[in-house]
């Protein structure tokens, strides 16, 4: 084992994590009632470090690397029992969902004077449609009936400073994209970025007077009134 990047990687966890935090998320998955010498901060912490600094073939390398590292005696036995427990898995999963939350989206965000640092969120909303078995034709209509009987539309709204989907749906073909738009009233201090097959000027007037923005493809028959113009050079936020 890597001994220099083993610590490295411990003293950056234990300034990372939240040792009241992960003991939350233990109790609220039921890892532990109480806790006992294997506390679940020390074993998050560790875990991490030595999966990131080694390569691991067995559960008595990290019990070792435990007992280095706290001090302590742990026996196999009780090591094992931790990672045995049915409830191990959903404590894990639940704690990397929280460091992601933590860590990716500060990272993701614009920073504080930058142009969309004022949104909560930059979403996009699109579709994509794809031929699927003739048979299904009932029960997923294809707009292109010569072509393709049977479609669907994935419609999908994409949080981008959260680099992942909020919503997906799977619908016919013939769906109006519309009608799987978010919810005005939910995009509060949020900016949606549309194409054109979700143009829809009540839609955008709800979500201008529920304090959300937008920018959208407009059709080629609309007949807009310029309220202003900003001639210049584009802002180098938009380069």
């Amino acid at each position: 084992m890597n001994q220099r990047k083993f610590t490295t990687f411990l003293e950056k966890l234990t300034h990372s994590f939240n040792p009241e935090k992960i003991t939350k998320i233990a109790k609220q998955a039921d890892f532990c009632v109480r806790q006992r010498r294997i506390t679940p901060f020390k074993l998050v912490t560790c875990l991490v470090a030595i999966m990131a600094s080694s390569t691991i073939e067995s559960v008595a390398d990290i019990q070792r690397r435990y007992c280095e590292w706290s001090d302590s005696n742990i026996t196999y036995r009780a090591f094992h029992n931790q990672f045995s427990k049915p409830e191990f898995p959903k404590f894990m999963r639940e704690v990397l969902s929280s460091l992601l939350t933590d860590w990716l989206q500060p990272a993701l965000a614009f920073p504080e004077g930058h142009s969309f640092h004022q949104f909560k969120q930059i979403l996009i909303q699109d579709g994509s449609s794809f031929a699927v078995k003739d048979s299904l034709k009932k029960s997923f209509p294809g707009r292109f009936k010569t072509v393709s009987p049977a479609a669907v539309e994935l419609q999908v709204t994409m949080d981008l400073l959260a680099d992942q989907p909020c919503t997906i749906s799977l619908t016919p073909d013939t769906a109006s994209e519309r009608d799987y738009l978010p919810e005005p009233q939910t995009l509060s201090g949020c900016l949606l970025l549309v194409d054109r097959g979700y143009f829809d000027l009540d839609w955008f007037q709800d979500l201008q007077d529920s304090g959300g923005f937008y920018v959208a493809r407009c059709r080629n028959n609309i007949n807009p009134i310029v309220v202003s113009a900003h001639p210049g050079q584009p802002s180098p936020d938009f380069s």
